[in-house]
């Protein structure tokens, strides 16, 4: 009974998936890709960092390491790193981060790059400060 439901779930989810408020069309290899990018968590007073999830269609899935391009509020893509995965039954959603900085080096005068996150966590309220 329950993989019957979890089936009807999948199909339900799967049919409505561009319907909801959070569907991006993502890029991954320059390949689209339906996603809903979702908020978990917001800034406050006592967390500075936000919690960002990205959810593919039922049954579609991308190793952590994937880099996702994900559009803005205003249609403009920006770099995401998946950096890890829920252990949910169903409607498995991942944690991504934005790609914030790039490490440039040459080497026999050809260009590389790689692209990571950098994150900084601060706290508001841990007493005094010191060099």
């Amino acid at each position: 009974m329950g993989e019957a439901l979890k089936k009807q779930s999948d199909m339900i989810m799967d049919n409505t998936f561009t319907r909801d408020i959070a569907y991006r069309k993502c890029y991954i290899d320059n390949q689209p890709v339906d996603a809903k990018y979702i908020v978990h968590t917001y800034y406050s007073i006592s967390k500075d960092a936000v919690d960002y999830h990205l959810q593919f269609r039922p049954g579609v899935h991308y190793p952590i390491g994937t880099f996702v391009d994900i559009p803005d509020d205003v249609g403009m893509y920006n770099r995401w790193l998946i950096v890890g995965r829920s252990d949910e039954p169903q409607f498995v959603k991942y944690n991504v981060l934005k790609c914030n900085w790039t490490f440039k080096w040459i080497v026999n005068g050809v260009i590389h790059e790689c692209l990571g996150v950098l994150r900084s966590r601060s706290s508001y309220n841990a007493g005094v400060w010191h060099d």
